[in-house]
């Protein structure tokens, strides 16, 4: 008896998810996930190339790279969070 309701409770409670997570909003969740791995591995010092010596051209080459690493996380960041914006808005717009 125990388990039989264990496991309606289990199909309500997905059949409610389901009802609840919408599908559009995964790449732009995606892309603020992989934009916040970015950023936390930068300020760990994950990429802590600039340290170990190597030739200047290397060095440079190595800070153009993050520079663009750096400027098409927050472009992709920003264009993620605002799709979700405009998601999450005209959701609610339109159930109201």
């Amino acid at each position: 008896m125990g388990i039989q309701n264990n496991t309606e409770n289990f199909r309500s409670y997905s059949s409610q998810f389901q009802r609840s997570m919408h599908w559009e909003y995964i790449p732009a969740l995606i892309v603020l996930t992989v934009v916040a791995a970015f950023w936390v591995g930068a300020s760990l010092g994950w990429f802590a190339v600039l340290k170990v010596p190597d030739s200047p051209v290397g060095n440079v080459l190595w800070m153009y790279l993050m520079l663009a690493a750096v400027a098409a996380s927050v472009v992709f960041g920003g264009g993620a969070l605002a799709d979700l914006a405009r998601r999450v808005n005209r959701r609610g717009s339109r159930s109201s």
